[in-house]
């Protein structure tokens, strides 16, 4: 069987929606915002070929409790039509409390959220309960291969390694223990303080803040700026990991994660120095603060992935797609599955040249695919 890797960005707006298919195995990373589990997914995965005795997905991972990556799922959930999921990775309540070495008991019915498909552009304990309670109605085993346990990375010992099909394997890069049982305690508190962050880095970024539109003369110092890493809870709990495609190829899916998490598990996974994948998926959206000097002078590749429209939060931030320009790689393809007036900086032809890049954009209304 052939070790080709595909992988598609779907339109999901400000989030991430990822479809990727090898050696026969279709893997499904988070939803986006609501429309995209509403148009733009059911959509896409009408038009892939019918497998005989196979399920659409074989199998699903949300990485975070975060609006645009659980409200798609959400939507689509509500009414998944003929699509078939084989298995669900996501880390709930009771996942983050066993990692706390607590015991949670779970909700009554009459605590639970309502399933409104209205309100799920906020970011809540609410979506995360709704995602708990579809998964059991449709009756999907959720983190099987891991014997129902949480998807986590223990401080010590070997990185969990997961076969997903002959020739096709996931290694964990994380979230740590820590880090899922720091937000345990307060989790729904932890949300909404993290809903309220947002909005106000956000205004910062586009109105307080003024953009710095990056030139040969400048990059190097952009590089520098903004160093700070993200701390935020709800995104150290992210499911980061490697998937492994024959013998050689290597992605790395880093979602929303802290930047020195996944150096730290990059550094488990290859060793120190810079460790090569064949493409990244670019952290939080391409956020300077997960993708810090930190994590991506641990990193080379030559495609890096960066899915968001640019709304909200002026993702992706200057001096991320700085750094990423300057590493050592030769030949370094940005992919954007939107143009954008905050994306487009990069398509210069004097910046390409000089730091030796390109770049492609996708239209907002289709997937953009590359294949490796």
């Amino acid at each position: 069987m052939s070790d080709a890797v595909s992988i598609s960005m779907l339109p999901a707006r400000d989030g991430d929606c990822l479809f990727v298919e090898a050696a026969g195995f279709r893997l499904l990373i988070d939803g986006g915002r609501p429309e995209t589990g509403l148009e733009v997914l059911p959509a896409f995965l009408a038009a892939l070929p019918v497998r005989s005795g196979k399920p659409t997905i074989d199998l699903m991972i949300l990485t975070h409790v975060d609006a645009n990556h659980i409200a798609g799922m959400l939507t689509f959930l509500a009414d998944p039509g003929g699509v078939t999921i084989g298995e669900v990775w996501f880390n709930g309540a009771e996942h983050h409390a066993r990692a706390a070495d607590f015991f949670v008991k779970p909700p009554a019915p009459e605590d639970e959220a309502d399933g409104d498909p209205e309100d799920l552009n906020t970011l809540s304990v609410k979506q995360a309960l709704q995602f708990d309670a579809r998964v059991k109605e449709l009756d999907i085993a959720w983190n099987k291969r891991l014997k129902g346990e949480a998807v986590m990375v223990l401080p010590d010992g070997d990185l969990p390694r997961v076969t997903l099909a002959p020739g096709l394997g996931l290694v964990l890069l994380g979230p740590p223990k820590q880090k899922l049982a720091d937000f345990y305690p307060d989790w729904e508190d932890s949300i909404r303080a993290f809903a309220a962050e947002a909005e106000r880095e956000a205004d910062k970024v586009l109105s307080a803040e003024p953009r710095i539109v990056p030139t040969g003369e400048n990059l190097r110092e952009l590089a520098g700026d903004a160093e700070a890493a993200d701390r935020t809870r709800p995104n150290g709990a992210s499911i980061a990991f490697v998937l492994e495609a024959g013998k050689k190829k290597r992605i790395l899916f880093a979602a929303d994660a802290h930047p020195g998490d996944v150096a730290s598990g990059v550094e488990r996974y290859g060793g120190q120095g810079r460790v090569s994948f064949d493409a990244v998926k670019v952290a939080h959206h391409g956020s300077a603060k997960n993708n810090t000097s930190v994590l991506i002078d641990r990193l080379q590749s030559p495609r890096w992935l960066i899915s968001t429209d640019g709304c909200g939060h002026g993702h992706p931030n200057s001096p991320a797609i700085a750094r990423i320009v300057l590493t050592s790689s030769e030949e370094k393809l940005l992919v954007f599955n939107y143009r954008s007036k905050i994306n487009s900086d990069w398509d210069k032809a004097d910046l390409m040249e000089k730091f030796k890049y390109s770049a492609c954009y996708g239209d907002g209304e289709t997937a953009v695919t590359i294949r490796i």
